[in-house]
């Protein structure tokens, strides 16, 4: 029997007693092939639908089907809450997941999927609550262009597309129309361009885009999105800090190493409560004064190459005996 190393299909589903199975079952030791496994927790249960870690991949669709029909026994006896779905190895079963979509709408529970794993199936426009979608491809040969309409998603909070290198730029433009959308990452998925939708994000508070050749210009576009707590650029093409980022005042962690950095500006002193900040790897020669004025700032990292920008107008950390990391605090977090 070909045995498959990763999970094919998990359906979560909680609700509100613990009648759905006696107490006996519940707490017994879980063996590897159980089909169904439930834990209790403050007078909820929560049962777990799966084919496990090792399970024939071949039995995909009778997994799909035990999983339905579990989850339309809870909801004939208790009110469910939530379901997650997993579905990592299904990658060329797209019908099977669009179907078990279809069926789970047919009977009015299709709302309730919450958060999607793995594949992202055609008919996705059906979980009009999904809260959250994350999708890591293999790194070769991926591709995210199965999206019916993601624009229709009103309540998606997060998104989270990795290692994907075939990226659809229509995805880009419907992203834009996600008022709700809190954290967006698009890592290695060697994008190019940035379209210019980031304005229309309010809400928005964290992004990760590292590991793709992105440039300056896509940074800007980026930091229209006023409300950014946390930005990850590592490993880009960018050259420049714009000073559009002095805008940002509830940006708390900006990690932009390895790329072409040479001047850190005056203008990222305007983001008074920056508390971390990593340098790793720019060939910068010059850092602004004007970051000395940051009392939040607990440390920035930069390479041993630039330590002596640093070294003597810097609070000296630490240095990390791992990677060599070094860390520096600026005058003002000290004086405090």
């Amino acid at each position: 029997m070909n045995i498959c190393k990763c999970i094919l299909a998990c359906v979560i589903v909680s609700f509100n007693t613990f009648a759905m199975l006696p107490s006996a079952e519940m707490n017994r030791t879980l063996q590897k092939h159980d089909l169904v496994q439930a834990s209790s927790y403050e007078n909820r249960m929560q049962i777990e639908v799966c084919d496990t870690m090792v399970c024939n991949c071949s039995n995909a669709e009778s997994v799909l089907n035990e999983a339905f029909q579990k989850i339309s026994k809870a909801a004939e006896q208790k009110k469910l809450i939530g379901i997650t779905f997993r579905c990592q190895a299904l990658e060329n079963k797209q019908n099977l997941v669009a179907n078990f979509i279809c069926r789970i709408d047919n009977i009015g529970l299709a709302g309730l999927i919450n958060k999607i794993e793995g594949i992202i199936p055609a008919n996705v426009e059906l979980l009009n609550n999904l809260r959250k979608i994350r999708l890591l491809g293999d790194g070769k040969s991926s591709e995210v262009n199965f999206f019916s309409d993601v624009s229709k998603l009103h309540y998606l909070e997060e998104v989270t597309i990795k290692f994907t290198y075939s990226f659809s730029e229509q995805l880009l433009r419907q992203i834009g129309s996600l008022d709700n959308l809190v954290r967006l990452e698009f890592c290695a998925c060697k994008l190019k361009k940035m379209l210019d939708v980031f304005g229309q994000l309010g809400s928005l508070q964290k992004v990760n885009f590292s590991q793709n050749y992105l440039s300056t210009e896509d940074f800007k576009r980026i930091l229209k999105a006023k409300n950014l707590v946390r930005i990850d650029l590592w490993k880009n093409n960018i050259d420049e800090i714009p000073e559009e980022i002095g805008e940002l005042l509830q940006l708390q962690n900006l990690h932009l190493d390895h790329n072409k950095i040479k001047n850190i500006p005056a203008c990222l002193a305007s983001c008074v409560i920056l508390k971390n900040l990593s340098l790793l790897k720019n060939p910068i020669m010059s850092v602004s004064s004007e970051l000395q004025s940051l009392k939040k700032l607990d440390y920035v990292v930069v390479s041993e190459e630039i330590k002596r920008l640093f070294s003597g107008k810097w609070s000296y950390l630490y240095e990390s005996a791992s990677s060599g990391n070094i860390y520096f605090q600026s005058a003002a977090k000290i004086s405090q």
